[in-house]
């Protein structure tokens, strides 16, 4: 993945009340052409492998990179799954994302 810019742990509460970490990355943005860029995003614990997110620059990947995180969390959400910090609080989404 490279130079990591961002990063975060959560645990996350499964639905049968099992947890387990889960630790987000953001890596350095990259031009991969003059006309696109990356920017890799881990998401250890939910998925085996980093991915990168491409945009049309590198300001627009690492945009794009944050709101393919937001979508993550709510989508796992939305199947009964809870993001907490390590003392159990649920971790609000809107606290690291602005929301519509």
């Amino acid at each position: 993945m490279g130079i990591t810019i961002a990063e975060t742990t959560f645990l996350l509460r499964e639905p049968s009340g099992k947890t387990r970490r889960v630790h987000i990355r953001l890596g350095c943005p990259y031009k991969i052409s003059e006309e696109e860029a990356a920017c890799p995003v881990a998401l250890d614990g939910l998925y085996e492998e980093p991915c990168d997110i491409r945009g049309a620059d590198t300001f627009q990947a690492l945009a794009l990179a944050l709101g393919f995180v937001r979508r993550t969390i709510i989508d796992w959400t939305e199947k009964g799954y809870t993001f907490q910090y390590e003392c159990g609080d649920e971790v609000p989404v809107t606290a690291y994302f602005w929301s519509e």
